[in-house]
């Protein structure tokens, strides 16, 4: 849904968000000079991409600051390639103001819409398959799909995703609130 796809921009990051950020990637590359290393090249993928990657279904919340500096300028990206992209951006007056990752907040109907349109649209759910049906819980969905004549449960909580058979799902339900 959103994230860093450009490390050269958040390298020129200032203040506490500049330093969290470039702490955090010290410690996934293993290097204070990380701008420098192979894996640094690899995560920014907004020099990489080309007219052959997927569609892309990207959104970003109105208060946070990955949408402006990351997610649009990917989606432009794209779009300049030819990639089918779905955009679902606010603008920034919308209320609530939706901050980072607020896709998983499935108590906000901004996020529960972020989900229906990203399963109609680019989902490996919606692709593969069929007779869909989601529930909303709180702080969880359920989706009960079709899929070589199987019924599977696809269970999300707190970003946690997991696709079992039907006759598992008690138990992967139990599991996956049982992790927290």
């Amino acid at each position: 849904f959103c994230g860093v796809y450009d490390l050269t921009t958040m390298a020129k990051l200032k203040g506490p968000l500049g330093w969290g950020f470039r702490t955090a990637l010290w410690a996934y590359t293993g290097s204070k000079d990380w701008a420098s290393t192979p894996a640094a090249e690899h995560m920014s993928i907004l020099e990489h991409v080309r007219e052959h990657f997927p569609p892309t279904f990207i959104s970003g919340g109105n208060a946070d600051y990955l949408t402006d500096q990351q997610s649009r300028p990917l989606a432009d990206r794209l779009q300049e390639l030819g990639v089918p992209v779905v955009r679902r951006f606010w603008p920034k007056e919308h209320k609530p103001a939706l901050g980072h990752e607020f896709q998983f907040k499935l108590q906000l109907r901004d996020a529960r819409i972020v989900l229906v349109k990203s399963l109609e649209e680019h989902s490996v759910v919606v692709e593969h398959f069929s007779h869909c049906h989601i529930s909303f819980f709180p702080s969880a969905y359920v989706v009960v799909a079709e899929h070589n004549e199987c019924l599977r449960v696809i269970i999300c909580h707190n970003a946690v995703v997991v696709v079992v058979d039907v006759s598992d799902a008690c138990s992967a339900v139990a599991s996956v609130y049982n992790a927290e």
